[in-house]
């Protein structure tokens, strides 16, 4: 059975969606690609993201029917598990903390949580630095290569 890493959703317009993104940037200018085993989806420069997510997933399942996918993205969560790093059997669910609707992806998932949860439930946009996200990718893509 194939194992597919899949970058998760995000954009390259800023802030705490760029974990994601921000991992497959990692994963490509460290040339970590050329020795990484498995297929990547979703970097800044192609970004999956709300508006192409079911096409995206369309094509990751038809090119690798019987593939297990692996899922990234930033999260929300306590203010004191900012910055954890969690690995979790299960799909992340994208655009939870904004309150969007979006199918699930994955059949495991990392999630980097970039901030605290604000009273609505919902993503704030207050404190979350670029290269505190970008450190986050960096240790994911690290990671994964180290692991493979």
């Amino acid at each position: 059975m194939k194992h597919i890493f899949d970058d998760g959703v995000g954009h390259g317009g800023g802030g705490a969606v760029n974990l994601p993104p921000g991992y497959g940037r990692f994963a490509h200018q460290s040339g970590a690609l050329s020795d990484f085993k498995y297929p990547v989806y979703g970097t800044l420069d192609n970004p999956i993201h709300a508006l192409n997510i079911y096409e995206s997933i369309e094509h990751i399942k038809k090119s690798h029917p019987k593939g297990n996918f692996l899922a990234i993205d930033a999260c929300l969560g306590s203010k004191s598990s900012i910055g954890n790093i969690q690995i979790r059997e299960g799909p992340i669910l994208p655009g939870k903390g904004v309150g969007k609707k979006l199918p699930q992806i994955g059949h495991y998932s990392i999630v980097g949580i970039v901030d605290k949860i604000d009273e609505n439930n919902r993503f704030s946009f207050n404190n979350v630095r670029l290269s505190f996200i970008l450190e986050l990718a960096e240790i994911i893509s690290l990671s994964l290569l180290l692991s493979t």
